[in-house]
C-alpha cells in the first residue's frame, strides 16, 4: 500500500466514528422491521452507506481505489483456511468444556432461509467490505501492517460481543478473543493478497463452519 497515497478513514478515530455512524442509522431503519428480514436489511443498509462515505470522500482518487488486483497464490487461501477451521475447533472445544453453548442464541435448526443467507453470506461480505475493504484499506496509508491490522480486528472483535443477558462473562470474553483472532486472519490475508475476494470467502466458510458446528452438537 502506498503511504503517499491517503484514503479515508486512515485514522482509528475515524473509522470508530465512521461505523458508530453507519451502524446506528441501519439499527434505527429496522427498528419495526420482522426480525426475519431484518438482519438482511441492515447488512444492506450499512453496504450502501458505506460505499456512499468512501467513494464519496476518495472520489478523486477512484482510478487507484478501483483497481483489480491479480488473483493470490494457492497457499495464500489453504494457510488462512486452515488457521480458520482450526481456531473454530479449538472455539467450540471451549465453549462445550464451559458449558457455554451459542451463548442464548437461537438454535441454527430454527432459522430461517433468510437468516441463514444473512449469517453464511451477506454478513460476511459486508463485514469484509467494512473491516478490511475500507477501514483496514485506509488505516494501511497511515500506519504499519501490524497496527493497522490489530486495530482493525480489535474493532471487529468488539462488534461481535454478545449482549444477550443470557451470555456469561467468560463466554464472551471467549468470543471477542475468537472473533479478535478471526480478524487478524483476514486482515493478514488482505493484506498479503490484497483482495477482497478472498477476505469474503474465508469468512463465508468461517461462519457456515461456525453455524453446521452448532447445529450438529
Amino acid at each position: 500500500m502506498n503511504v503517499h497515497i491517503r484514503i479515508f478513514p486512515n485514522r482509528i478515530y475515524q473509522c470508530v466514528i465512521l461505523f458508530l455512524i453507519i451502524s446506528s442509522i441501519a439499527v434505527c431503519a429496522i427498528a419495526d422491521i420482522s426480525n426475519e428480514i431484518s438482519n438482511i436489511l441492515m447488512y444492506a443498509i450499512m453496504f450502501v452507506l458505506t460505499a456512499i462515505a468512501f467513494y464519496g470522500v476518495n472520489w478523486k482518487k477512484r482510478h487507484k481505489l478501483l483497481r483489480a488486483s491479480p488473483f493470490p497464490p494457492a497457499k495464500a487461501i489453504i494457510y488462512p483456511l486452515l488457521a480458520i477451521l482450526l481456531l473454530e475447533l479449538i472455539y467450540k472445544a471451549i465453549l462445550y468444556f464451559i458449558g457455554a453453548g451459542d451463548m442464548g442464541a437461537e438454535h441454527p435448526k430454527s432459522y430461517t432461509a433468510l437468516m441463514l443467507l444473512s449469517i453464511t453470506l451477506a454478513g460476511p461480505i459486508v463485514e469484509e467490505f467494512i473491516f478490511r475493504g475500507v477501514f483496514l484499506r485506509g488505516l494501511l496509508t497511515r500506519y504499519t501492517p501490524k497496527t493497522a491490522i490489530v486495530a482493525t480486528s480489535l474493532l471487529f472483535s468488539l462488534v461481535h460481543c454478545n449482549l444477550a443477558p443470557e451470555a456469561s462473562m467468560v463466554s464472551n470474553v471467549t468470543a471477542v478473543i475468537y472473533a479478535f483472532l478471526m480478524g487478524i486472519i483476514f486482515s493478514y490475508s488482505y493484506h498479503k493478497t490484497p483482495t477482497l475476494l478472498i477476505c469474503a470467502l474465508l469468512h463465508i466458510v468461517a461462519n457456515t463452519t461456525s453455524l453446521a458446528a452448532s447445529a450438529w452438537f
